[in-house]
């Protein structure tokens, strides 16, 4: 089990991902000012008006697709990165633009195991809910090793 499942593997910086960020393309097709412009983004598509600081904001190689670069944000401080989360979750539900949490690599492998229950439970209308690389389903901490090797969550509550 990864030591610190909140972070960035390479340098303990809490992490984040934003996808779709096509005004930065626009404005900033240099990456020059990326900071600058998530910034900007920050205080009008999340409402949040505070100066964010980051440690280093940097964009990915571009896709063949010709979709706009993701940017990869370390946040400075966690609480920051917690109010980026929770303002997106709020403000970017219909909207093209999304932000998630980077995982290291062993965290993604047991989100993704985890991955078809959790769309199982929710289509059956439980409550479920992902806190790192763990699953809850109506409360209950469900492991990598049961859905691998155990019942599922619907045969162990009858």
């Amino acid at each position: 089990m990864a030591e610190t499942p909140n972070h960035d593997v390479n340098n303990g910086l809490a992490t984040c991902v934003i996808h779709q960020l096509d005004t930065c393309e626009k404005e900033d097709p240099d990456n020059i000012e990326t900071e600058k412009v998530l910034q900007t983004f920050i205080e009008e598509k999340l409402n949040i008006p505070d100066n964010i600081n980051f440690h280093v904001v940097h964009r990915l190689c571009p896709q063949q697709d010709g979709k706009p670069r993701t940017i990869v944000a370390n946040f400075e401080r966690r609480k920051d990165r917690d109010r980026v989360l929770k303002a997106a979750r709020n403000n970017l539900r219909d909207t093209h633009y999304s932000i998630y949490e980077q995982f290291p690599t062993e965290i993604m492998e047991r989100r993704n195991i985890l991955w078809p229950i959790f769309k199982r439970e929710q289509r059956a209308g439980r409550r479920v809910q992902f806190k790192e690389d763990k699953l809850y389903v109506d409360g209950r901490m469900i492991f990598p090793q049961e859905v691998a090797f155990g019942p599922s969550t619907t045969d162990a509550q009858k």
